[in-house]
């Protein structure tokens, strides 16, 4: 349930949302959020480090391809 609520809230967040880049946007954040989720059990003992680290990382290359096109 934590996973589409993370995928809802941020096609929520975009702007200028088509149908299809909604369902894109949900689609790629269900997803990364499955996979930070899965990462952080079997990997990290749990921790939300290195997901908080890997979507700050992603959020700063989508602002800089935005900044720079």
């Amino acid at each position: 349930m934590g996973v589409v609520s993370f995928g809802t809230l941020h096609v929520l967040l975009a702007s200028n949302v088509t149908w299809l880049s909604g369902m894109i946007i949900f689609t790629t954040t269900l997803l990364g959020g499955l996979l930070l989720g899965l990462l952080s059990e079997k990997t990290f003992q749990g921790s939300i480090l290195p997901g908080v680290f890997l979507h700050g990382l992603g959020n700063m290359i989508i602002n800089l391809i935005q900044a720079f096109s």
